[in-house]
């Protein structure tokens, strides 16, 4: 009698099978998250270090690099003092504007207008208003006067803006040491008034973050036991083969 051996699959199949636990633990997704305060009045600049991606000579895959940046702008107020002899209508704009400046270092044009090379207009945090003042209630008086029918302030409320995006040039992040990047944040005050108005302005503060987040995939190299268990895979599906034939 002849005896038949039945198998399941090919031998290559067989061995894929036995090595497939063992592969497929081979990589791991993990992140690194660095992240930067800044703090200032405008105008003003101020430099944020990050480390580049160390792939550790291959053994880590940079996947992904998201940037975020944000900031809070507040505190700062612009005052009018009527000086004319008629009431007036005042319309004042703040503008408060951030721009990243890589330099040379980094092309982050998918931060679109954060990026001094995505456009250069900056990320904005925008306040208007409008009022009418009086005429002035004392023509003798020559000086600043917080008071009275003549008299307006406006004070900005706090804003928060942001902005983030994945960068598509990975690359350019891999490398060993750092990188800096400088935060440029500038103020305007824009009104238009009758002539004789008297105003006091003081800036706002800003006070934001800015974050870069590696995504990257771990492939170690593997350890002495997965070399014993493909050998022995190998060497049941050659014996397998064998006993078929």
């Amino acid at each position: 009698m002849k005896t038949q051996y039945r198998t399941h699959g090919s031998p290559s199949r067989r061995l894929a099978l036995l090595l497939m636990p063992c592969l497929a633990a081979g990589a791991d997704a993990a992140t690194i998250v660095q992240t930067r305060e800044f703090s200032f009045l405008p105008y003003a600049t101020r430099t944020l270090s990050f480390d580049k991606f160390d792939n550790h000579g291959g053994n880590l895959t940079l996947t992904a690099v998201h940037v975020t940046i944000q900031y809070t702008r507040s505190g700062g107020y612009a005052a009018y003092d009527n000086e004319s002899e008629a009431s007036a209508t005042i319309t004042f704009t703040n503008r408060l504007t951030l721009l990243i400046d890589t330099g040379e270092v980094l092309d982050l044009t998918e931060m679109g207008s954060s990026s001094r090379l995505g456009g250069a207009t900056g990320l904005r945090a925008t306040s208007s208003t409008s009022a009418t003042v009086g005429a002035d209630d004392d023509p003798d008086d020559p000086n600043f006067n917080s008071s009275g029918p003549d008299y307006f302030r406006f004070d900005l409320p706090e804003l928060t803006v942001g902005d983030s995006a994945y960068m598509q040039n990975t690359a350019q992040f891999v490398g060993n040491g750092t990188f800096d990047l400088q935060i440029e944040g500038s103020q305007q005050d824009t009104s238009q008034l009758l002539s004789g108005m008297k105003t006091s302005t003081s800036p706002s503060s800003v006070d934001g973050f800015m974050t870069i987040t590696y995504e990257y995939a771990v492939t170690p190299v593997p350890e002495p036991k997965f070399w014993s268990m493909a050998c022995f895979a190998v060497g049941w599906a050659l014996l397998m083969r064998r006993r078929t034939y």
